[in-house]
């Protein structure tokens, strides 16, 4: 029997979607009648390529959006599973197919309530359908504004998990501090804010705070030893094994800023797998994936939040009590069966729909780049800003006005995140280089 041809389209292909991506496609080919092929519009990392040959998946890196090869594979294949976050060669890749047929499919590794990553009708009307990867988004403004009966045909829901991954077998490592551990971004883009203070606060005299994880992490250590308690800090970087931190872990404290893009969060699971008690803020994916006062707390403020370290770490039952939950938890509800059974079952309603016409919006094609950028970003605070700065093109923009872009948050300052760098090194626009000169002012 012939198999059905998945083609699956990414940004890029490393990081933390990565790990999803490799999981879920390696899953789905072990036990599926599809052929899967991967598609990087930008870099394949190594660790992806070495797994590509050795489950000989073929990758294709490098590809330009607007490629022929690339549109006729598109129209070819029986499924175009695209792998979605802002980015502009993303985007650009929806309005360079506009107009033709395919039977594509959505997944979203952001959770699209904040900007730079928020979903737009745009995104919603390109694809036959749109999955979201936490609970979470389907509360977002753009979702819930559609019928009831475009949702029950167009949006589904499946974490991006990467499964246990034997984090449910590490065997804690003793030791004589009382370790709260923190991985994944250490950037002021994710976490909290008042992220050093907060732990710096939390009343245990043996407490050592092990952050594992890049990019600011050295910024972040210097922050701490500015404030006198880099004594109480453990900054790793980045690393490629996280479970022997894992193993030293008595507490995992998770504070993201309100505003963060994050969805399944794998981090979470991970920890709960290896039976690390959580604690998380309240109106975000992780509350979602935290089960309050079973695996761990999910706080309502930083007040509350330390409160409940603390309480943790008073508590050895209680401590003992959430590890065995989190065990059973993680094991019942983040197998990777559940993801993998799912995504075969919305590839056998896909392929009961007829291809249809992917429809994008048209731009004029000298404001092009700009365009796409604004609409990626969507409605907030900072397009508005970035609106009235281009105004201005191609003068001065007044004091008042500029001093606004320095107030904005940082990771639309940085050189990727869907920022305006971003956009600028992936399109030779003058506009864009206008608004970057303003807009990224620190």
């Amino acid at each position: 029997m012939n198999k059905k041809k998945v083609l699956h389209i990414t940004p890029h292909f490393g990081g933390g979607v990565g790990c999803v991506l490799m999981s879920l496609v390696f899953n789905l080919y072990t036990r599926d009648d599809f052929e899967h092929e991967i598609v990087s519009l930008e870099y394949a990392n190594e660790k992806a390529k070495f797994w590509s040959n050795a489950n000989r998946i073929k990758i294709y890196e490098i590809i330009s959006p607007d490629n022929n090869w690339l549109h006729e594979k598109m129209q070819n294949a029986d499924i175009v599973h695209i792998h979605f976050w802002n980015h502009p060669l993303l985007y650009k890749l929806l309005y360079s197919f506009s107009g033709k047929k395919a039977r594509v499919v959505m997944w979203s590794h952001v959770n699209g309530h904040y900007a730079p990553y928020l979903f737009n009708d745009s995104i919603f009307d390109f694809p036959e359908m749109f999955v979201t990867t936490t609970d979470f988004s389907l509360t977002q403004k753009d979702i819930i504004k559609r019928s009831n009966d475009w949702q029950r045909s167009h949006i589904r829901s499946i974490p991006s998990c990467c499964g246990l991954n034997n984090f449910d077998k590490i065997d804690p490592i003793p030791h004589n501090t009382f370790n709260i551990g923190y991985i994944g971004t250490v950037d002021y883009c994710k976490i909290h804010p008042d992220f050093i203070n907060m732990f710096n606060k939390a009343d245990i005299p043996n407490a050592r705070f092990i952050i594992v994880g890049g990019d600011s992490h050295i910024s972040m250590e210097e922050e701490a030893r500015e404030k006198g308690c880099i004594n109480k800090f453990k900054f790793t970087g980045k690393v490629t094994d996280v479970k022997g931190y894992l193993a030293e872990f008595d507490i995992f404290a998770y504070p993201l800023q309100r505003e963060n893009y994050g969805t399944g969060e794998q981090v979470l699971i991970e920890a709960m797998s290896a039976g690390i008690p959580q604690v998380v803020f309240a109106g975000g994916p992780e509350e979602h994936v935290v089960q309050d006062g079973l695996t761990g707390f999910v706080a309502n403020s930083k007040e509350e939040f330390i409160e409940l370290i603390q309480k943790l770490y008073c508590n050895d039952d209680l401590r003992k009590k959430m590890s065995v939950a989190s065990k059973n938890y993680a094991k019942e509800n983040f197998t990777i069966d559940k993801p993998v059974r799912s995504w075969l079952e919305i590839y056998q309603e896909l392929l009961s729909r007829p291809k249809s016409k992917c429809i994008f919006n048209k731009f004029e094609s000298s404001d092009f780049a700009v365009s796409l950028f604004l609409l990626a970003f969507g409605e907030c605070d900072a397009s508005h800003i970035y609106k009235k700065i281009l105004g201005y093109y191609p003068d001065d923009v007044p004091l008042e006005l500029s001093e606004k872009a320095t107030q904005l948050p940082q990771i639309f300052k940085g050189n990727t995140r869907g920022s305006i760098k971003h956009y600028s090194a992936f399109f030779d626009n003058e506009k864009l280089k206008y608004l970057e000169k303003y807009g990224t002012i620190q």
